[in-house]
């Protein structure tokens, strides 16, 4: 019978250790978690602060392309920029006319 109780108190006795260590391991693990949860949250504030400055930077180039947009439209209407290529008939027209005006200075 001592030999009996001598090993169920050897068998808590190692439960008792396993668990200890475990509950170590388990401590750890649980502190190595916390530790990354508050690195997670310190780079998520971060990124928090990050996108108000990116924010308004797209505003910036959102109202500096509304700009620009305006000015295309405002250079559009400029007369000199409908300027339209000649066709063959007038470009034959602005050479004989050319020729003529030649003519007609070498006459006078």
């Amino acid at each position: 019978m001592a030999w009996f109780l001598n090993n169920v108190t050897l068998g808590w006795i190692q439960v008792f250790v396993e668990l200890t260590s475990h509950g170590n391991r388990l401590n750890d693990l649980v502190e190595g978690q916390h530790r990354h949860l508050q690195q997670v949250q310190e780079n998520v504030k971060q990124a928090q602060r990050g996108t108000g400055a990116l924010s308004k930077r797209i505003e910036k180039a959102l109202e500096k392309t509304w700009q620009l947009e305006q000015r295309i439209k405002s250079c559009s209407n400029l007369p000199g920029l409908r300027h339209k290529p000649l066709t063959e008939a007038e470009l034959t027209f602005k050479s004989e006319l050319g020729e003529y005006m030649g003519l007609h200075q070498l006459i006078q």
